[in-house]
């Protein structure tokens, strides 16, 4: 030890010391016998096998074993779990020699910490013994015993091991009060930087987690009054989250998100239009709506739905086995929510012709006659009355939506776009014990594009009298509440052919040569004129009064000027928790990536998409160049430059299937379906994202992007209890089983809001 000394003690010879002349004749006499034997005098003999080791004798083992270690207090040592205690270890030299550079190994298990794991003894005198104090950390997950095994050694010696055992104490305290529900024996997710921990007990009182560990601890926190979740070892997660689900009404004509042969898709439009509730109408001009459509998924590949096939329904049964005889216009709704396709009365309806101009901002098909052909892209137009709505239609619909998303285990919604009817309906929920979500509940703002400044701070005026108005709100009835702080602007549409309104840096190129040898040259059209160009003064008066702004940004030059247009009300407007998002990103320019980061924007990314199918292939390809396609939703990118990235389905353009998203995040592969135009193979796989990324984007990245991560989105003690246990282990299964995943309870502020009719927790 520092500053120890002691004298270092000479080896001892192997003969006794005898004194003059004797001592060199004794010497003289063991060599004789080498010297003196002739060789020839000795018969020649085979070679002798080589001799045995000398047997260790038990003075020799003794020797070896010359220390000897010993914990004062007994063979156990128990310590609360979590906690840290102080051990004493006694090392005694047994020898007549001084023991040097003497050194004690501690070994460990089960998570057990000491501290340090290889104490410094130094020199130990003979028959004397020296103490040295270790501390140990039991894991707060500790359940039982596990060894703790001392070693000593030094020049030359060493001991025995000498092990001990350490665990908890069995004879904790009951906690006060006592937890309302106790989950055991279940593997409990929590993020612990890019990857995650378990732990194996949550406790939940008064809608809050007051306990994560071990299933040792949480029972402190059960009396005659708690409810015990037994998990077996499932997997229990903070709830999901949806930054961008629009949700629906019951359709009028569903068609599946497939597409399919003509025949199909009349089929199915046919079946519509003579159901008992529709049939009464077949001889009216009430619009018939039909909605998620998958257009390219038609077939055979290239196939494209217009008036002349959908004419086909509004004539008689003998004339077409698809006619009905219906006088009724009639407009199906491609999934994406930016194309449309109608039958020619719709286009009679709404009054357009040859002569109709063609929009800035959107896009009309024509026949070679110029007249529409029935093919439209971020177009709307009177294609006649609707049929009146059932009582109560919307906000009944508004209801089969939330208990839709909690079935999938989804515990926050941010819904964009949004009006003063919405606000109702979401306070109507409240109180009446129907909402079981964290709302957020966004207004539309894109009117605060190509206004002054007046304008702009007079809508924004009648944007925060709602907000005052309802932001907040809650009721007892219901565990959720509703938020009102966020507003929707559209910046462009969609870049697919043939609308192309996703706006570009580059224009769209076009095939001047044929199908089967194409030849691409640019063409003269960027998509949407302007982007958000003109919204510079609203977007710095919505962000002065603190509005978060969640932009729809589909191309590169849209993301650049929704970007340019945040930089600018930061640079203006003084300081403050600034989230505003960008959704859908499909395109991001490289350069543009360290800016969200920079500007405090989130990545809103609808990660389902990031698959090989119609949009990501036959729709852009060509019209694109390899180079932007290669980077299609750089969810990599962003996350490696420090980006917030939240999940968003944008249900209903696709549909509500959050696990298909947090698989499809990480492999970039797609489930192959020809009706839904979805191919083999992964989509860019180098921005492929991992699993904890992929949960955290929906979960604790939703929660960041709706300014609730303290309060949920994660596993920790003092946020609420947002949780749910699903059928699988998603860190055993192969990612391509994760869209598999079941949801078997949904909990909210630590009240069960579903719970599996088919698997139920006891």
């Amino acid at each position: 030890m520092v500053g120890v000394h002691e004298a270092r003690v000479r080896p001892r010879s192997r003969f006794r010391a005898l004194p003059g002349t004797a001592a060199v004749a004794a010497l003289a006499v063991l060599a004789v016998p080498a010297l003196t034997a002739p060789a020839q005098s000795r018969p020649e003999q085979a070679p002798q096998a080589q001799a045995a080791p000398t047997p260790v004798t038990k003075q020799a083992a003794a020797r070896k074993a010359a220390l000897k270690i010993k914990i004062p207090g007994g063979q156990n040592v128990q310590v609360a779990p979590g906690q840290s205690t102080d051990v004493k270890v006694k090392v005694v030299n047994r020898t007549d020699r001084p023991a040097r550079k003497v050194r004690i190994q501690v070994q460990t298990a089960a998570d057990i910490v000491a501290v340090p794991a290889t104490l410094r003894v130094g020199r130990i005198k003979a028959r004397r013994a020296r103490s040295v104090t270790v501390r140990l950390s039991l894991p707060e997950l500790a359940e039982g015993f596990s060894p703790v095994t001392f070693t000593a050694k030094g020049v030359r010696t060493k001991s025995k091991k000498r092990t001990i055992q350490f665990g908890p104490v069995s004879n904790l305290p009951a906690m006060t009060p006592s937890a309302d529900t106790v989950f055991l024996d279940g593997k409990v997710v929590q993020y612990r930087g890019t990857g995650a921990a378990f732990a194996r007990a949550v406790a939940v009182r008064d809608g809050r987690i007051v306990y994560v560990g071990s299933n040792l601890q949480a029972r402190r926190w059960i009396d005659s009054h708690t409810k015990v979740v037994p998990l077996g070892g499932r997997t229990l997660m903070p709830g999901l989250g949806d930054g961008h689900l629009h949700g629906v009404r019951a359709p009028q004509c569903d068609l599946g998100y497939e597409g399919g042969t003509i025949e199909t898709v009349l089929g199915k439009i046919k079946d519509c239009l003579q159901r008992a509730d529709q049939a009464p109408h077949l001889a009216s001009n009430n619009r018939l709506s039909v909605t998620n459509f998958m257009g390219e998924g038609m077939l055979p590949a290239g196939t494209r739905l217009d008036r002349h096939i959908l004419d086909r329904l509004s004539k008689t049964p003998a004339e077409d086995p698809f006619g009905t005889g219906t006088t009724r216009p009639i407009v199906v709704g491609h999934m994406d929510g930016h194309k449309s396709y109608t039958n020619t009365q719709a286009i009679v309806n709404a009054g357009l012709d040859e002569d109709t101009p063609d929009p800035s901002d959107g896009f009309i098909g024509r026949g070679e006659d110029g007249y529409p052909n029935g093919q439209f892209a971020d177009f709307s137009a009177n294609w006649g009355p609707s049929l009146p709505s059932a009582p109560d239609a919307a906000y009944l619909g508004l209801v089969e939506n939330i208990e839709r998303a909690n079935s999938y285990g989804i515990t926050q919604v941010f819904r964009p776009g949004g009006s003063q009817a919405d606000l109702d309906r979401a306070k109507r929920l409240a109180d009446e014990g129907k909402l079981t979500v964290h709302l957020n509940q966004g207004l539309s703002a894109s009117d605060v594009r190509g206004v002054d400044a007046a304008e702009a701070a007079s809508i924004v005026d009648g944007l925060n009298a709602r907000r005052d108005q309802f932001d907040g709100y809650a009721n007892p009835a219901s565990p959720g509440e509703l938020a009102v702080d966020s507003v929707k602007i559209f910046c462009d549409g969609v870049p697919e052919f043939p609308g192309q309104t996703a706006a570009m840096e580059q224009p769209y190129r076009v095939n001047v040569g044929t199908p089967e040898n194409p030849r691409w040259v640019s063409g003269d059209r960027r998509g949407e004129e302007p982007s958000c160009e003109d919204g510079t003064v609203g977007f710095t008066e919505l962000d002065q009064e603190h509005w978060t702004i969640h932009v729809h940004s589909l191309g590169n030059r849209s993301t650049r000027v929704t970007l340019d247009n945040f930089e600018r009300a930061k640079a203006q407007n003084p300081a403050w928790d600034r989230r505003h998002t960008i959704t859908h990103l499909q395109f991001v320019n490289e350069e543009d990536v360290a800016r969200f980061k920079e500007l405090d924007v989130v990545a809103s990314m609808s990660l389902q998409w990031a698959q090989r199918d119609a949009w990501s292939t036959e729709g852009i390809e060509g019209y694109l160049t390899p180079k932007i396609l290669s980077r299609l939703y750089p969810a990599r990118e962003l996350l490696d430059a420090g980006v917030t990235v939240a999940a968003g389905s944008d249900w209903p353009v696709t549909d509500l299937m959050p696990w298909t998203q947090i698989e499809t995040a990480i492999d970039r592969t797609g489930e192959v379906s020809a009706a839904k135009a979805i191919y083999p193979g992964a989509l860019n796989p180098a921005q492929g994202i991992s699993l904890v990324e992929s949960l955290k984007a929906s979960t604790l990245g939703v929660a960041f992007q709706l300014h609730q991560d303290d309060r949920t989105g994660s596993i920790e003690t003092g946020k609420l209890a947002d949780l749910i246990v699903i059928d699988q282990d998603l860190f055993s299964i192969p990612t391509e089983k994760i869209s598999d995943t079941k949801v078997l309870l949904t909990m909210l502020k630590g009240q069960v809001v579903y719970s599996s009719p088919t698997t139920p927790l006891n």
